[in-house]
């Protein structure tokens, strides 16, 4: 399920609020005006990106991956686990996720599925490219 963030910015400090697409709130908490403390407030959320992801999975797309990459026993891929969404499908997940924190994005580094790990190294190589293109 989705989840919209709204921020009640005031001079010392803000009003966390979520809610789900049903409108019901499912978070609400009042927080000093310091980004590491919101950050941990909403980290609960990062989750979701992960679910998002599992849900685009295609299980008879599993598989050609799984032998591409060499996942069996001895092999250099062994262990990799893969979800099913092909790589333009990633991509276009760029764009809902790229506000992501760095902290967040090493998190999602160490995940056991391949096309989470895909996502967030796709986000670091966009916002390097901004990064860049800004200098």
């Amino acid at each position: 399920m989705d989840h919209f963030v709204g921020i009640d910015l005031h001079s010392n400090n803000s009003y966390i609020t979520v809610i789900d697409t049903d409108n019901n709130r499912t978070f609400k908490k009042k927080a000093r005006n310091n980004l590491t403390e919101i950050i941990k407030l909403l980290a609960p959320f990062e989750k979701q990106i992960i679910e998002g992801l599992k849900a685009l999975g295609n299980s008879e797309i599993t598989e050609h991956p799984q032998n591409f990459f060499k996942t069996g026993a001895g092999e250099y891929g062994e262990g990799d686990v893969f979800l099913g969404i092909r790589v333009s499908i990633v991509r276009k997940c760029i764009k809902d996720h790229f506000t992501i924190s760095l902290q967040e994005n090493l998190d999602l580094l160490k995940s056991p599925y391949h096309e989470v790990c895909l996502l967030a190294l796709l986000i670091l190589v966009k916002k390097i490219f901004i990064f860049k293109k800004k200098c």
